[in-house]
C-alpha cells in the first residue's frame, strides 16, 4: 500500500468518525414528543363497561406524515396480581397518506377503578380524535 493511499484512508476514517460523533450528539435529543390525554368521561353517551374500540386520530399536515405514535391507558394492578388497563391497542393502521392513525383494540371505562383515560404520545401534534366503540 502506498503512502498516499494510506493517507487518504486515514482522512476518510477521520471524516467518518467526525460524522458519527455529530450524528450521535444530535440523535434523539432533538426529537419532540407530544403528549395528549383523552378522558373517556368526555365521550358523549359512554357508560361504565368494556368496549371493542376503534379510535381514529388525525395529525397536523404541517408535520411529516407517518408520525411515531403510542396510545396507552390507565393501568391498575389488583391483589390477585391481575393487570387491568383502560386501553389495549391490538392493531394500528395509517391512513390519509400517513396523517391519520386508526387504533383498534379494547377499552374499559370504569371510574370506580380509576380507568378513565388514555394517553397519546406522538411525534406530531394531534388535530382531532373520533371514537367508534361498541
Amino acid at each position: 500500500m502506498s503512502q498516499n493511499m494510506l493517507v487518504e484512508r486515514l482522512k476518510f476514517a477521520k471524516r467518518e468518525l467526525t460524522a458519527l460523533k455529530t450524528a450521535h450528539s444530535r440523535g434523539f435529543g432533538l426529537l419532540k414528543i407530544y403528549r395528549t390525554e383523552y378522558k373517556f368521561s368526555d365521550i358523549p353517551g359512554i357508560s361504565e363497561q368494556s368496549y371493542d374500540a376503534i379510535t381514529t386520530i388525525k395529525f397536523s399536515a404541517k408535520y411529516e406524515p407517518f408520525p411515531f405514535a403510542y396510545l396507552e391507558g390507565d393501568a391498575r394492578y389488583y391483589l390477585s396480581g391481575a393487570l387491568l388497563t383502560s386501553m389495549s391497542v391490538e392493531q394500528l393502521e395509517y391512513r390519509d397518506n400517513g396523517y391519520t392513525i386508526v387504533f383498534t383494540g379494547r377499552a374499559i371505562y370504569s371510574p370506580a377503578a380509576n380507568l378513565n383515560k388514555m394517553v397519546l404520545y406522538s411525534t406530531a401534534p394531534p388535530v382531532s380524535i373520533s371514537y367508534n366503540w361498541s
